[in-house]
């Protein structure tokens, strides 16, 4: 009876304590039903852990302070120092001037501690993944190119993308459980080379249980409002093991909620959409935006091997967090942003908000 993620359905499939209110408007995935709302902790960086440094007695959301921190400032590889998300138990209110939801990243601390996804495993998946074929993503191992030369290369290639980047394909549940004992190593690049599964909604809506774990409602307060004005949300599985790093990139939707369930921690670094040009990031048809795939944030080097990152060097709106199982991280749209598993493997959900609105008009970083 709680508020979950389900298999899409109509609305007449039977009467249901919480109704379904939405499907997604794109890609065929989930419904979301609403019901209550939650009042979760606030936590900070993996060193700050448990500190509260940057909110209020009553969880409120606090502002930033003078120097454009929140908390303790995190280096950030060769571009210096970040600073911390915003803080809050719950998604708070766009500004009049923000078309979606709130135009900066903000951290909800520990609000998923309490869904049944923070009991998953990696043992647990792979039971209910086994015998499950999926491609496998290796991030970093090409730079951008236009759809239109994508689909020839994978055509010439009998379907596989260029440098067979994503067509790495394996047993899911093997996967799995290999990720404890997948050994790679501790430089940047490395962990831009390891295999990674990497959003796939398809696997959700194929498992209604693993939907029903996850409680997208209890993140954003009002949410038969939004649904009434036209939001739908899918959610997508990631999986990798320590010191893996994903692509960086930004979702040109509308918002997107990183539910990470553990068991490692996450490192992610995010930048504004303002600095699109410095990053030499392209849209693309796929609803994101991709700076060269070499490009990596957590690089001791990144500045010089992208010189047009230099500028980009103590940023105002360099944001870092550090997420443990549990926490919930929402990222605007247009928002770049790289994530690094450390100290174990992870899996995590995305929950990706999309617009009636934008999908009509196409999803570009003008229109976030």
């Amino acid at each position: 009876d709680g508020d979950h993620v389900v298999p899409l359905r109509s609305a007449d499939d039977g009467d249901r304590r919480c109704r379904p209110l939405s499907g997604l408007l794109s890609r065929e995935a989930m419904l979301i039903s609403a019901c209550a709302g939650v009042a979760v902790a606030i936590s900070g960086c993996a060193s700050l852990a448990g500190g509260g440094v940057g909110s209020t007695a009553s969880g409120s959301v606090a502002p930033f302070a003078e120097n454009g921190e929140v908390g303790g400032a995190c280096e950030v590889g060769d571009l210096g120092a970040g600073r911390r998300a915003r803080q809050s138990k719950v998604l708070p209110p766009a500004e009049p001037t923000e078309r979606f939801f709130p135009g900066e990243p903000v951290l909800l601390s520990g609000v998923a501690r309490s869904w049944p996804a923070s009991k998953w495993t990696l043992a647990s998946l792979a039971a209910e993944f086994k015998g499950r074929k999926v491609l496998f993503t290796t991030f970093g191992c090409k730079d951008n190119i236009d759809d239109d030369a994508e689909d020839d290369a994978k055509e010439e290639t009998g379907g596989e993308d260029i440098n067979e980047c994503y067509a790495h394909e394996g047993d899911l549940s093997d996967f799995l459980l290999s990720l404890p004992t997948m050994h790679v190593g501790a430089e940047h690049e490395r962990g831009l080379q390891v295999r990674m599964l990497r959003e796939s909604p398809d696997l959700i809506v194929e498992h209604p249980t693993l939907g029903r774990d996850i409680f997208p409602s209890l993140l954003l307060p009002g949410v038969r409002d939004f649904v009434r004005r036209g939001y739908a949300f899918e959610a997508s599985l990631w999986a990798g093991p320590a010191n893996a790093t994903t692509g960086l990139h930004a979702d040109l939707d509308p918002g997107a909620f990183l539910v990470h369930t553990g068991p490692g921690s996450k490192e992610i670094v995010l930048l504004p959409p303002s600095v699109a040009a410095n990053l030499q990031a392209q849209d693309r048809k796929d609803g994101g935006a991709y700076p060269p795939a070499r490009m990596n944030l957590f690089s001791d080097r990144v500045v010089a091997d992208f010189p047009s990152l230099k500028a980009l060097r103590g940023h105002r709106q360099l944001v870092r967090e550090t997420l443990a199982p549990g926490d919930v991280l929402f990222i605007p749209c247009g928002w770049f942003h790289q994530v690094r598993y450390v100290d174990a493997p992870s899996v995590s959900v995305t929950i990706i908000a999309s617009h009636v609105r934008s999908m009509d008009e196409g999803l570009s970083s003008a229109t976030c």
